[in-house]
Protein backbone atom coordinates (compact mmCIF):
# COMPACT_ATOMS: atom_id res chain seq x y z
CA UNK A 1 0.00 0.00 0.00
CA UNK A 2 1.07 3.45 -1.23
CA UNK A 3 1.94 5.63 1.94
CA UNK A 4 3.82 9.27 1.15
CA UNK A 5 5.70 10.56 4.53
CA UNK A 6 6.77 13.87 5.35
CA UNK A 7 10.96 13.86 4.29
CA UNK A 8 13.04 14.68 7.82
CA UNK A 9 14.52 17.93 7.58
CA UNK A 10 11.24 19.34 6.76
CA UNK A 11 9.27 20.97 9.31
CA UNK A 12 5.37 21.76 9.43
CA UNK A 13 4.28 24.36 11.81
CA UNK A 14 0.78 24.06 12.97
CA UNK A 15 -2.03 26.77 14.02
CA UNK A 16 -5.57 26.11 15.40
CA UNK A 17 -6.14 22.45 14.13
CA UNK A 18 -5.95 21.05 11.10
CA UNK A 19 -6.42 24.00 8.76
CA UNK A 20 -3.42 26.17 9.30
CA UNK A 21 0.64 25.67 8.98
CA UNK A 22 3.78 26.90 7.66
CA UNK A 23 5.45 24.09 6.06
CA UNK A 24 9.39 24.74 5.97
CA UNK A 25 11.35 22.59 2.78
CA UNK A 26 15.11 21.92 3.27
CA UNK A 27 15.76 25.05 1.22
CA UNK A 28 14.03 27.32 3.28
CA UNK A 29 11.11 27.85 1.10
CA UNK A 30 7.84 28.30 2.97
CA UNK A 31 4.26 27.17 2.11
CA UNK A 32 0.78 28.63 3.90
CA UNK A 33 -1.61 26.03 3.96
CA UNK A 34 -4.95 26.10 2.62
CA UNK A 35 -7.69 23.85 4.10
CA UNK A 36 -7.30 20.99 2.02
CA UNK A 37 -3.75 20.78 2.21
CA UNK A 38 -3.62 20.97 6.37
CA UNK A 39 -6.05 18.47 6.60
CA UNK A 40 -3.87 15.94 3.89
CA UNK A 41 -0.70 16.88 5.88
CA UNK A 42 -2.26 16.03 8.93
CA UNK A 43 -3.33 12.89 7.67
CA UNK A 44 0.25 11.93 6.10
CA UNK A 45 1.69 13.09 10.17
CA UNK A 46 -0.75 10.79 11.31
CA UNK A 47 0.84 7.90 8.76
CA UNK A 48 -2.13 6.96 6.75
CA UNK A 49 -1.72 5.43 3.41
CA UNK A 50 -2.71 7.34 0.22
CA UNK A 51 -5.59 5.54 0.30
CA UNK A 52 -6.78 6.41 4.12
CA UNK A 53 -6.15 9.67 3.22
CA UNK A 54 -8.21 10.20 -0.32
CA UNK A 55 -11.11 8.28 1.77
CA UNK A 56 -10.91 10.53 4.47
CA UNK A 57 -10.26 13.70 2.04
CA UNK A 58 -13.55 12.74 0.49
CA UNK A 59 -15.42 12.46 3.49
CA UNK A 60 -14.37 15.68 5.35
CA UNK A 61 -15.00 17.85 2.41
CA UNK A 62 -17.88 16.18 1.26
CA UNK A 63 -16.67 15.08 -2.57
CA UNK A 64 -16.48 12.53 -4.70
CA UNK A 65 -13.93 10.28 -4.15
CA UNK A 66 -12.36 10.68 -7.81
CA UNK A 67 -12.06 14.15 -7.07
CA UNK A 68 -10.31 13.71 -4.11
CA UNK A 69 -8.10 11.16 -5.47
CA UNK A 70 -7.42 13.60 -7.99
CA UNK A 71 -6.62 16.58 -5.59
CA UNK A 72 -4.65 14.21 -3.22
CA UNK A 73 -2.50 13.23 -6.56
CA UNK A 74 -2.04 16.86 -7.71
CA UNK A 75 -0.76 17.64 -4.02
CA UNK A 76 1.26 14.78 -3.58
CA UNK A 77 2.86 15.46 -6.52
CA UNK A 78 3.91 19.08 -6.42
CA UNK A 79 5.33 18.48 -2.46
CA UNK A 80 7.35 16.38 -3.88
CA UNK A 81 8.59 17.77 -6.93
CA UNK A 82 9.40 20.55 -4.10
CA UNK A 83 11.74 18.05 -1.83
CA UNK A 84 8.86 17.67 0.80
CA UNK A 85 7.42 14.49 0.28
CA UNK A 86 9.03 10.52 0.60
CA UNK A 87 7.26 7.21 -0.10
CA UNK A 88 7.48 4.60 2.41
Amino acid sequence: MKRSRIRDGVTVEWGEGDRAFVLLDRSGEAFLSNPTAGFILARLREGLSDAKVEARLAAAFDTPRARAKADLTAFLQAMRERGVLDDA
